[in-house]
């Protein structure tokens, strides 16, 4: 019986460390790998990429469920569209997204798709979008520091880090 207790106890760590493993080597994705430009991230239909670009329009679509925020990034030249699932604002300390945005060039992670002909990214972590400035921030701040995860990690909402 004592035997399949600590089986469970196994499993559970082991399933722990690999969620936090993954979620390191998520956040270190963002972080590291090359933002690309709205126009090259158009033709990459279907892959996960940090694309960056200035926004020209930020709005919350009232149609869609959950009323996502949608950013629009270089507008009239190469438009590129940039959805952040409204539940990510409360994991954010700067809630107002218009303010955040709005003018700023930012990065953003996501899988490219296309929808009514037009490319876009959905953010599929809270942290997956930055200003270029918080970006070099973030950056400046852990430059030289070795980047380490707690697996199990949760922030003030009991979300995960």
């Amino acid at each position: 019986m004592r035997e399949v207790e600590n089986m469970k106890h196994l499993t559970v760590l082991l399933f722990l460390i690999f969620i936090g493993t993954l979620t390191s080597a998520c956040a270190c994705a963002f972080h590291s790998e090359k933002a690309i430009s709205t126009r090259e991230a158009a033709k990459r239909i279907g892959e996960e990429v940090n694309v960056t670009g200035k926004v020209t329009q930020a709005f919350v679509c009232k149609g869609s469920p959950g009323r996502p925020w949608k950013l629009i990034l270089d507008e009239p030249e190469s438009p590129f569209v940039v959805m952040i699932p409204r539940e990510y604002l409360k994991k954010w300390e700067n809630r107002d997204v218009k303010k955040r945005f709005l003018g700023q060039k930012i990065i953003a992670r996501g899988t490219v798709n296309r929808y009514r002909g037009r490319p876009e990214i959905t953010v599929a972590r809270h942290f997956w979008i930055l200003t270029t400035k918080e970006m070099q921030e973030l950056l400046a701040k852990y430059k030289g520091k070795k980047y380490e995860h707690k697996v199990g990690a949760k922030d003030e909402d009991g979300g995960e880090k």
